[in-house]
């Protein structure tokens, strides 16, 4: 194998397969690897990293003088690539394909290689199957949930987006839940493309590698293969491969129905500001509660942590009670705490628009929702003061 390439080139592809690398402990040593077969003929590098549940694949346009398959350590290999000044690089696999040969200008290194035949051979998918999507739309509905899920990998079910695909209404379902919040959006428009009704659930981690792939000002299309087990999505000359999660997903449809006895609306980037300054309070030890006190004039919210000290910030908010009341009539002072973190991601799904919070008591789930942004629905357990 010897090819010629950009730096910048190899350098882009090579940081976004790493991205399917295992940081830490891997199943097998080779998947530390980024795997690379050339075709000479085509002057195309495949470039491969995964960890087996999830995986990236890129193809580079390169000036191949021989082709070949190989492994080498991603990490190194992408430092090499990294520490080389801009210009062309050339890469050779010499003394009988156990080592490589980096060099551009006067830089040289020479690595250790590892046999293409103990890489596994990774998922295959049928192309029949595969169908096409509008990225902005999909992404979208990713990103408005996607923080959601859980990363408690004891609890698997709920460390993925569940996609429900319903072909007759043209809708997809996107839900995510970590049992302390719930987001749900529906995206009009992506339905019909599944070709069927589909349910899957796609662990989180994919669905953030391909949201951050994917530049979210450029109309593009996704194109998607789902199978029993596992789901790839190829973007351009990027595909990204997972396992598909195992097991039933909550049914959470009756939890998008909240009690609700007050109403507060908020402005977003107003809270979101707020939130971030009080809660320089909380530490790694502990998540302290913000705690929201509404009053007949205002809402105060607070972080308090009796070693560390209190912050507190006044917003002009009020609640309005759904039941009218005799003319002069004013709410009772009402607290209930949430959990900073988990409100204000909430609040950034909503994209800046000004937000309602439906709210029963305390101790009972508030149901956040936004004129402007009518699909998506996020639901927060409070904590208790």
């Amino acid at each position: 194998m010897k090819f010629t390439v950009e730096k910048s080139d190899l350098l882009k592809s090579a940081k976004n397969v790493e991205r399917g690398v295992p940081s830490g402990v891997a199943p097998l040593p080779v998947l530390h690897c980024i795997r690379m077969d050339l075709d000479d003929s085509a002057n195309v590098l495949t470039l491969k990293g995964t960890d087996l549940s999830f995986g990236v694949e890129t193809k580079l346009k390169v000036r191949a003088t021989s082709g070949g398959s190989i492994c080498v350590n991603a990490k190194l290999f992408t430092q090499i690539v990294n520490s080389l000044g801009d210009g062309a690089i050339t890469v050779e696999v010499v003394d009988n394909n156990k080592k490589m040969k980096i060099s551009s200008g006067r830089s040289n290194f020479e690595m250790r290689t590892v046999a293409v035949n103990e890489y596994p051979a990774g998922q295959k998918f049928n192309e029949d199957d595969e169908f096409s999507v509008d990225s902005k739309s999909f992404l979208n509905g990713i990103s408005k949930v996607v923080s959601a899920a859980s990363s408690d990998q004891s609890r698997q079910v709920l460390c993925g987006v569940n996609v429900t695909a319903r072909t007759e209404e043209d809708t997809v379902s996107f839900a995510a839940t970590d049992s302390y919040r719930l987001a749900v959006v529906d995206v009009a428009g992506l339905g019909a493309s599944f070709g069927a009704d589909t349910q899957v659930t796609i662990p989180s981690k994919a669905l953030d590698e391909l949201v951050r792939s994917v530049d979210p000002g450029k109309n593009a299309t996704i194109s998607v293969t789902i199978s029993s087990t596992a789901a790839q999505f190829r973007v351009g000359d990027t595909t990204f491969f997972t396992r598909l999660i195992e097991g039933t997903y909550p049914t959470y449809e009756k939890l998008l129905s909240v009690e609700e006895k007050y109403t507060a609306k908020l402005d977003t980037e107003e809270m979101i500001g707020t939130l971030k300054r009080v809660q320089i309070m909380n530490d790694a030890s502990a998540v302290i509660p913000a705690r929201f006190d509404f009053s007949d004039s205002e809402l105060r919210v607070s972080c308090s942590k009796t070693d560390v000290g209190v912050a507190d910030e006044r917003l002009d908010v009020h609640l309005t009670p759904l039941e009218e009341g005799d003319e002069g009539d004013t709410v009772e002072d009402f607290s209930i705490g949430f959990n900073p973190k988990y409100m204000v991601d909430g609040l950034n799904a909503f994209g800046g628009e000004d937000v309602v919070l439906h709210i029963n008591n305390e101790l009972k789930p508030v149901l956040v929702t936004s004129e402007k942004v009518p699909d998506l629905r996020y639901i927060l357990m409070p904590v208790r003061l």
